[in-house]
């Protein structure tokens, strides 16, 4: 049983990850971007939201401006 729920941890927080490396590789983001990530990913609103904010964090570490 709690392998079934690390399982399902790994693979939400890998949506997340992969979300937040599309975002932040995108030109011209779509607008609304959190109904869009929600739609594309497969993720809730706060998964969504985490995946700005870590999109955001690897902008900065890019030195691309956020």
């Amino acid at each position: 049983m709690m392998t079934d729920e690390i399982n399902r941890v790994v693979v939400m927080a890998d949506r997340v990850i992969n979300a937040a490396m599309w975002l932040a590789d995108e030109k011209d983001p779509p607008a609304p971007v959190i109904p869009a990530i929600i739609a594309r990913f497969d993720l809730n609103a706060r998964e969504a939201c985490e995946a700005c904010r870590l999109a955001q964090d690897f902008r900065r570490a890019r030195g691309r401006p956020v």
